[in-house]
């Protein structure tokens, strides 16, 4: 049985309990109770009330799979997702997990706005060593048996430098059945890892354990092999590569890998005007 070990908080219009899970799993749950419309939606594994919605559409039923080294210019991106969490639909029906070798603080966690926030942390790792950790933890038969993201849709792998900038293409891009991922080209052969999302019965925990690969882009990409092979996904929408980098890029892709966007937090949205955001964009972004 879990124990609040912590006092509640109330930050941005809701109550954070943080409850400590298993600790074989190194597990952190924060559940956020927000108060809407006089009634508590509680966000709980279980017993979730969706917010009303004015589409037709079900809810799709989102993680956010953030993973992180948690570096100071990590953080530094936190303000940008408070903002975004709040304000983006797409993220407000999502859960975050956040994948880090280094447990966060609570009060940078207060920022955020999503309905649940999971920590899961691991050993420290190298860049590509690290990039192929996440993805096996997260879709391969560890993930699988500890039922990470059983109960989701769709999950949406990030690093919280990679900022999404149309949530509504992508939003409606994972309600379209025939589709069961959202890739970018690295180039001919791979895809990017720092930014992909993926129809969780569509993901094969088993090739995911037996890839073997040492460029995090090449095992990813042989990982989803039968998503690829199938056809059943689509590009970012105006996602570019950016050289061997495999950072995605792009005037008006779906999401940006950019370190320059920090500087616009927390709403990064704002600079987006014919007359700064275009030729700043097209000066940093390609």
């Amino acid at each position: 049985m879990r124990s609040c070990v912590l006092g509640l908080a109330i930050s941005a219009g809701s109550l954070i309990c943080i409850f400590l899970g298993n600790a074989s799993t190194r597990r952190l749950a924060f559940l956020h109770f927000r108060l809407h419309g006089g009634h508590y939606l509680q966000g709980s594994k279980g017993n979730k009330t969706s917010q009303a919605t004015p589409e037709t559409e079900p809810e799709l039923r989102l993680a956010l799979f953030m993973t992180t080294h948690w570096s100071a210019l990590h953080q530094g991106f936190l303000p940008c997702w408070g903002f975004a969490s709040k304000h983006l639909n797409l993220l407000r029906q999502s859960d975050l997990v956040i994948y880090t070798s280094k447990r966060p603080k609570e009060e940078q966690l207060a920022q955020l706005h999503f309905r649940n926030i999971t920590v899961r942390e691991h050993k420290a790792a190298g860049y590509q060593a690290g990039a192929i950790q996440a993805l096996v933890d997260g879709f391969g038969s560890k993930g699988f048996e500890e039922k990470w993201f059983e109960e989701y849709d769709w999950v949406i792998r990030l690093n919280p430098d990679v900022l999404i900038m149309d949530a509504e293409w992508l939003q409606a891009t994972m309600q379209n059945d025939s589709v069961d991922a959202i890739f970018q080209a690295c180039d001919k052969m791979r895809i990017h890892t720092d930014f992909f999302a993926v129809r969780v019965r569509a993901v094969n925990h088993t090739l995911v354990d037996v890839t073997r690969n040492g460029n995090a882009e090449m095992h990813a990409t042989l990982s989803f092999g039968n998503i690829k092979k199938s056809g059943r996904f689509v590009w970012v929408r105006g996602g570019e590569p950016a050289g061997s980098n495999c950072k995605i890029m792009g005037n008006r892709s779906a999401a940006v890998h950019n370190h320059s966007l920090v500087k616009f937090c927390p709403d990064y949205f704002r600079e987006r005007s014919e007359q700064y955001w275009a030729p700043w964009k097209k000066k940093l972004l390609r």
